[in-house]
């Protein structure tokens, strides 16, 4: 799904990200450089699979180097050896992490995997994605939501957003209730807007929790100023692009 990692690449730039580096395999790099015209594209041989996977796992490591916080999951798709070498990369990389879409995938039923990560780390899962992380049905997730959460943040010690209505950002004892937002955001392509937009927060030295509360805070926001122009029903993912910027300068030090 080339188009989410465009998203988030371009939200990422739109929210102050200096410099993006989006990893590609080669055979779908036209589609990524035709479409990130700043942002810098990384192409890794494929022979026309159409995925990354386990051996490039190297020549990625080699660019988080550079980088000051790593995503991982926009677009990235379920193949086997690409699970293998996302298991790796979240292993092995200590820069501030986001884990989001088909980043989580590998880690169904099994959270607790990822409890043991001891360098700054956000997962972003909807309510599906969550289901399959902790192995609890939705209905019951949902019905039972401030006693289930209460007992995974026990013995999950990162920062957990958790893309309901409204948006919840929760790290050990901590709790954000975020109330910007509508029913446009309920399209394809928010949420790859929103890693998009942590990403930028966390290289530029937010804690995982207060990128994570702020971010969702300026996607919620960005998404409001929206309904003047294009309504609840109107609303795409990529009319956020444009917004993010007005939003987040309100609250910049002239």
């Amino acid at each position: 799904m080339t188009g989410a990692a465009i998203l988030s690449t371009s939200a990422a730039l739109r929210s102050g990200a200096g410099l993006t580096i989006t990893t590609s395999p080669s055979s779908l790099n036209y589609i990524y450089e035709t479409n990130l015209i700043e942002g810098i594209t990384f192409s890794l041989p494929d022979e026309d699979r159409g995925h990354l996977d386990i051996s490039h796992y190297d020549s990625i490591m080699e660019k988080v180097e550079w980088a000051d916080s790593v995503l991982i999951g926009p677009g990235l798709g379920r193949s086997k050896s690409t699970q293998l070498l996302i298991k790796k990369l979240v292993k092995f990389i200590t820069k501030p992490l986001i884990l989001d879409a088909d980043g989580l995938f590998p880690y169904i039923d099994s959270l607790n995997k990822l409890s043991s990560k001891k360098t700054p780390l956000i997962i972003t899962p909807h309510f599906g994605e969550f289901s399959r992380l902790i192995n609890i049905a939705v209905e019951d997730i949902i019905s039972n939501f401030p006693t289930i959460m209460e007992d995974i943040l026990k013995v999950f010690n990162h920062t957990l957003l958790v893309k309901q209505v409204p948006m919840c950002i929760m790290k050990n004892n901590k709790a954000v209730v975020n109330i910007t937002g509508n029913s446009g955001l309920a399209t394809a392509g928010t949420g790859d807007i929103l890693s998009g937009i942590l990403a930028s927060f966390l290289s530029s030295g937010l804690n995982s929790f207060d990128a994570a509360s702020v971010g969702a805070f300026v996607q919620g926001k960005s998404s409001d100023k929206l309904l003047s122009s294009k309504g609840h029903r109107g609303q795409i993912a990529s009319d956020l692009l444009d917004t993010i910027p007005f939003v987040i300068s309100k609250y910049e030090l002239s």
